[in-house]
Protein backbone atom coordinates (compact mmCIF):
# COMPACT_ATOMS: atom_id res chain seq x y z
CA UNK A 1 0.00 0.00 0.00
CA UNK A 2 1.27 3.65 -0.54
CA UNK A 3 -0.24 6.66 -0.23
CA UNK A 4 1.33 9.83 -2.33
CA UNK A 5 -0.08 12.94 -4.43
CA UNK A 6 -0.64 13.26 -7.70
CA UNK A 7 3.14 12.43 -9.00
CA UNK A 8 4.72 9.48 -11.16
CA UNK A 9 4.34 7.57 -8.26
CA UNK A 10 0.73 7.28 -7.59
CA UNK A 11 0.57 5.90 -11.59
CA UNK A 12 3.74 3.69 -11.16
CA UNK A 13 2.32 1.96 -8.02
CA UNK A 14 -1.05 1.55 -9.85
CA UNK A 15 0.36 -0.11 -13.04
CA UNK A 16 2.50 -2.67 -10.55
CA UNK A 17 -0.17 -3.48 -8.66
CA UNK A 18 0.17 -1.90 -5.61
CA UNK A 19 -3.15 -0.25 -3.81
CA UNK A 20 -2.96 3.49 -4.06
CA UNK A 21 -4.04 5.73 -2.17
CA UNK A 22 -3.41 9.46 -4.08
CA UNK A 23 -4.22 12.78 -2.52
CA UNK A 24 -6.03 14.79 -5.16
CA UNK A 25 -5.99 18.66 -6.03
CA UNK A 26 -7.87 20.72 -8.41
CA UNK A 27 -5.38 21.97 -10.57
CA UNK A 28 -5.08 19.47 -13.20
CA UNK A 29 -8.43 17.38 -12.06
CA UNK A 30 -9.77 14.96 -14.04
CA UNK A 31 -6.15 14.86 -16.71
CA UNK A 32 -4.02 12.89 -14.67
CA UNK A 33 -6.89 11.59 -12.22
CA UNK A 34 -9.03 9.77 -11.20
CA UNK A 35 -8.84 7.67 -13.57
CA UNK A 36 -12.10 6.99 -16.10
CA UNK A 37 -13.73 3.44 -14.96
CA UNK A 38 -13.22 1.46 -17.80
CA UNK A 39 -15.04 -1.82 -18.12
CA UNK A 40 -12.57 -4.08 -19.48
CA UNK A 41 -9.49 -2.28 -16.90
CA UNK A 42 -9.21 -2.81 -13.05
CA UNK A 43 -7.44 0.12 -11.58
CA UNK A 44 -5.60 -0.25 -8.01
CA UNK A 45 -5.51 3.54 -6.86
CA UNK A 46 -7.91 5.23 -5.29
CA UNK A 47 -8.30 9.27 -5.71
CA UNK A 48 -8.47 11.01 -2.02
CA UNK A 49 -10.22 14.60 -2.63
CA UNK A 50 -11.74 17.79 -1.67
CA UNK A 51 -14.23 18.85 -4.56
CA UNK A 52 -14.56 22.53 -4.67
CA UNK A 53 -16.11 25.37 -7.50
CA UNK A 54 -13.04 25.86 -8.77
CA UNK A 55 -11.65 23.31 -9.87
CA UNK A 56 -10.00 22.92 -13.12
CA UNK A 57 -7.87 26.32 -12.60
CA UNK A 58 -4.25 25.00 -13.71
CA UNK A 59 -3.06 25.69 -10.35
CA UNK A 60 -3.98 29.47 -10.53
CA UNK A 61 -5.59 30.07 -6.96
CA UNK A 62 -8.25 32.02 -6.02
CA UNK A 63 -7.81 32.04 -2.90
CA UNK A 64 -5.28 33.54 -0.60
CA UNK A 65 -3.47 31.27 1.35
CA UNK A 66 0.78 32.22 2.25
CA UNK A 67 4.09 30.74 0.65
CA UNK A 68 4.94 27.56 1.74
CA UNK A 69 1.30 26.40 2.47
CA UNK A 70 -0.82 23.90 0.28
CA UNK A 71 -3.94 25.18 -1.72
CA UNK A 72 -7.24 25.00 0.39
CA UNK A 73 -8.05 21.90 -2.17
CA UNK A 74 -4.80 20.19 -0.71
CA UNK A 75 -5.12 21.57 2.89
CA UNK A 76 -9.31 21.01 2.93
CA UNK A 77 -8.59 16.53 1.64
CA UNK A 78 -8.90 15.57 5.62
CA UNK A 79 -6.41 12.91 6.89
CA UNK A 80 -9.98 10.69 7.89
CA UNK A 81 -10.96 10.86 4.36
CA UNK A 82 -7.25 9.59 3.38
CA UNK A 83 -7.39 6.76 6.11
CA UNK A 84 -11.05 5.48 5.13
CA UNK A 85 -9.65 4.83 2.36
CA UNK A 86 -6.84 2.71 3.37
CA UNK A 87 -9.08 0.96 5.61
CA UNK A 88 -10.95 -0.45 3.18
CA UNK A 89 -7.92 -1.24 0.82
CA UNK A 90 -6.70 -3.00 4.38
CA UNK A 91 -10.01 -4.74 4.99
CA UNK A 92 -10.08 -6.14 1.06
CA UNK A 93 -6.56 -7.87 1.58
CA UNK A 94 -8.02 -9.46 5.07
CA UNK A 95 -11.26 -10.64 3.89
Amino acid sequence: LIITNDTGTAHISSAVGTPTVCILGGGHFGRFLPYPDLPSQSSKIEAVFHKMPCYDCNWQCVYTFNKGEPAPCISNVSVDAVWQEVGKIIEARVS
